[in-house]
């Protein structure tokens, strides 16, 4: 569906126009979240506080349009997920098409892993489960992610290390064979070899990867990573869980015939769930929803949200609610305030210009008058003169006939 959008302020002078509007209905745009091969992710913010993310695509690229639809109809699909940003709206403008979905209060996998903290077991245990139980909820609705990296992997704040997978652009049915996927670090065999690539063990390599390169930068405390570079494996003793050639152009093709290496993870529980879900053979990989299971989640226990706060008396309740009905009822006051402001802005306008027009008018009409005055003036003048040469004809005439009269008084 469509939405009525502000448009953009002019761009300077020489440069083309700003692609992105600036409110999209009562939203108006804030800070970038994040921008990707295939659309560009704003923050959107309302009179009330209300916060969406809106992630647009410029319709001049059409791979970027194709996905973010994509995308629209999985979050469809994943509507009532806990594991999912929830679905708003969609749109679109004269330069993008936008899809607006719920706003994550949190941050990405990558950007921890990359801050230079040291992430204890804990959070890799819950941190895992959580991302395996999406995996698995995402199966029994019939998807598959199919770009699992830590970029897409938000953790909410609050200490409770809730996982969110966001970016369901390249998704889709797990026995749906219209693509490799995504990120090819985070990539199966399968796809390598060119053969059947069933979506929900492409997932379950991918979160394997994931656990299995955290896992071990865990014991490397706050040394320096580098995890943007193609399979950055590299465990406490520098070994990699793979042994690829020298040359990182060739990992990929290596992958296919290399050996699972992962005698360094100091976790016993975590070796056997990793070899489980990096098995080459996709069809003997552990489903995600029996991984989630694993005996390895056992050491950290399901977490226990904190109990409720007491109820509220009665007399405070009823003076918070009442504030809160003052605070709305400003906030709808001051709206339609400013509403009023600019209606009164726009009369005023209309008012302005009706009687530029009207003096526009009576100057015209001025003008009008002095002339027709002027010809006015110029035909008196005229008929004064034919008068005058009217009263001479006259005196002639009377002269000629006096004349003739006294001829023929004198010949009788």
């Amino acid at each position: 569906m469509s939405s009525p959008t502000a448009p953009h302020p002019p761009a300077p002078p020489g440069l083309p126009p700003l692609p992105w509007p600036m409110t999209i209905r009562h939203w108006t745009r804030g800070r970038r979240l994040g921008a990707g091969s295939y659309g560009t992710v704003f923050m959107y913010e309302s009179f009330f506080r209300d916060k969406v993310a809106v992630k647009m695509a410029m319709k001049t690229v059409p791979d970027e349009v194709h996905c973010l639809e994509r995308e629209i109809q999985n979050l469809k699909i994943l509507d009532g997920s806990p594991y999912a940003p929830k679905y708003r709206e969609d749109g679109e403008t004269d330069l993008v098409r936008y899809l607006v979905e719920q706003y994550i209060d949190g941050v990405s996998l990558y950007h921890l892993l990359n801050c230079g903290v040291s992430l204890g077991e804990e959070f890799i245990l819950t941190v895992a489960r959580g991302l395996l139980r999406a995996l698995a909820d995402f199966k029994s609705r019939g998807l598959a992610h199919r770009d699992l990296k830590p970029d897409n992997i938000l953790i909410k704040r609050g200490g409770t290390y809730e996982v969110v997978v966001i970016d369901f652009g390249l998704s889709g049915h797990p026995l749906y064979q219209d693509g490799i996927g995504g990120s090819l670090e985070y990539a199966p065999p399968e796809v390598f070899a060119q053969g059947f690539i069933d979506g929900s063990a492409y997932d379950a390599w991918s979160a394997g990867i994931v656990m299995v390169t955290y896992q071990s930068l865990t014991t490397l405390k706050n040394e320096p990573t580098y995890l943007h570079i193609i399979y950055q494996y590299e465990m406490a003793t520098g070994e990699r869980p793979f042994h690829l050639g020298p040359n990182p152009a060739t990992w990929f093709w290596d992958l296919v015939e290399a050996e699972l290496q992962l005698s360094t993870i100091p976790n016993i529980h975590l070796r056997d769930l990793a070899g489980r879900l990096l098995k080459k053979d996709w069809r003997q990989r552990i489903p995600v929803g029996t991984a989630a299971l694993h005996p390895y989640f056992r050491a950290v226990p399901e977490y226990d949200p904190p109990p409720p706060p007491p109820p509220t008396p009665p007399a405070r309740r009823e003076k918070l609610r009442a504030l809160r009905d003052d605070n709305i009822a400003l906030r709808t006051r001051l709206a339609d305030e400013a509403e009023e402001k600019q209606r009164l802005a726009a009369r005023a306008d209309q008012l302005q210009w009706d009687v530029d027009l009207l003096e526009l008018r009576m100057k015209e009409g001025d003008e009008r008058r002095a002339e027709l005055a002027r010809v006015l003036a110029a035909k008196e003048e005229e008929v004064t003169v034919l008068k005058r040469e009217r009263d001479a004809l006259r005196q002639k005439v009377r002269k000629a006939l006096s004349s003739t009269y006294h001829i023929n008084v004198t010949k009788q």
